[in-house]
């Protein structure tokens, strides 16, 4: 029974709860969408039945491997971060540093619930996890999330068309109207990006017969991008489909027929989405097309826009207490500054960067390796890492983005070959 728990089922539900803290949004807030059902009682039963699990999973952790269980250096500075960060947080709360108009209960529930009780459940379990089937259960989990977004569109627009692609779109139900969107663009955008990048990777990596089959999530994913039209997920995703085919070039140029399948592919799917749209919206009327000239434009004249000046506030705050940091969230606004890099050094300072860097550091040594790493199993996990890690520096905050810890976690959990 013991041996059991510690090598099949309590692993086994270490990673989905992972997949849960990394993945689980899409699907609720689609389903609260096509039901119109009330966010704020779906978010916290799922966020409590989380709390839970990484709960039980710790427990389980100190009474049966309390006698072989070794913290990594990376695991030591991660941890050792998170009680500087977890005082700052604490410290900041009692002072009234608020959130927005949230109150402490959701920073806590989000910071220590959600992020440093799972942390402690993937350092106890994270090495154990077996890896057979992963690429079919993200493959699966993407898929379906585009889908229902998709589905939630149609629902609440009663129809779908290319028009679509002419506005940025963000949804929600009648029981939530009073909160904002549910469903928001970058997240529409993020999934349809997830679903791309791990399609390419399936087109690129593995052999199977009817590889043409794979134009339908590509073109799904590649809608979904544009339906979103945000930036972030749309240079994350072309930056990690060129790691993708570099990684790859070697074995394309010595597979002609190869070479054509994939050329097919790209035709009738990711290829076909941009040539089309024009001849039915002008590209001016594309917004992702907009937004991302706007982004060059003003990055070309030196224009700032509101992540900049979020930036610079953070900067401010970092300078004002260069030793300990300043507060959780910027003094101007108390919102984060959108890039965990900066929000690191404006909360803890240069004490909480030396210690971020010490989990940094090792977990970007370990990407490296496992990148090069023949097992394609790691490697996914490495290239499913590079949006979420890049989506930190564009909409990332320290105290909410629990993909970055628990993905992070997840890889640095693994000893393998030289230990980092």
């Amino acid at each position: 029974m013991i041996q059991y728990l510690n090598n099949i089922f309590l692993p086994k539900t270490t990673l989905w709860l992972i997949l849960l803290l990394c993945f689980y949004y899409p699907f609720a807030a689609s389903l609260i969408t096509i039901f119109n059902l009330p966010s704020t009682i779906i978010n916290i039963t799922v966020r409590a039945v989380i709390i839970l699990i990484s709960i039980l999973l710790v427990l389980f952790g100190i009474l049966l491997k309390k006698s072989n269980f070794k913290l990594t250096y990376g695991q030591l500075f991660l941890i050792i971060f998170w009680v500087i960060y977890s005082v700052r947080i604490v410290f900041d709360l009692q002072n009234d540093v608020q959130f927005l108009g949230y109150n402490n209960s959701y920073v806590y529930g989000f910071a220590f619930g959600n992020i440093l009780l799972p942390i402690l459940a993937i350092i106890y379990w994270g090495n154990y996890i077996n890896l057979k089937n992963i690429e079919t259960i993200l493959f699966a989990i993407f898929s379906i999330s585009n889908l229902l977004i998709i589905l939630s569109i149609y629902l609440k627009a009663n129809t779908f068309d290319f028009t679509i692609f002419s506005q940025r779109l963000s949804l929600d139900s009648e029981a939530n109207s009073e909160f904002g969107s549910v469903l928001n663009p970058i997240t529409i955008s993020y999934c349809g990006s997830l679903l791309t990048i791990i399609t390419f990777y399936f087109i690129l990596y593995k052999n199977f017969k009817f590889k043409l089959l794979l134009s339908f999530p590509l073109l799904l994913g590649i809608a979904t991008l544009f339906i979103g039209a945000s930036r972030g997920p749309l240079f994350t995703g072309i930056f990690t489909i060129i790691l993708l085919i570099v990684s790859k070039y070697h074995r394309i140029l010595q597979k002609k027929l190869f070479l054509i399948k994939v050329s097919l592919i790209l035709i009738f799917s990711g290829v076909a989405l941009p040539v089309i749209i024009p001849y039915i919206i002008p590209s001016e009327e594309i917004i992702l097309v907009n937004r991302v000239n706007e982004f060059y434009e003003d990055r070309k004249t030196n224009e700032s826009e509101e992540r900049d000046f979020l930036i610079e506030g953070a900067i401010n705050d970092f300078l004002d207490s260069p030793i300990i940091g300043k507060q959780f969230v910027l003094t101007y606004n108390n919102f984060y500054p959108h890039n965990i890099f900066v929000e690191v050094l404006m909360a803890t300072g240069i004490v909480g960067a030396i210690f971020f860097l010490g989990f940094m550091v090792p977990l970007f040594k370990k990407c490296y390796y496992l990148f090069f790493d023949k097992k394609n199993e790691f490697f996914l996990l490495v290239i499913i890492f590079i949006p979420i890690i890049m989506g930190t520096l564009f909409s990332g905050s320290l105290f909410m983005s629990t993909d970055l810890w628990a993905w992070g976690t997840f890889l640095l959990s693994f000893k393998i070959g030289k230990e980092v």
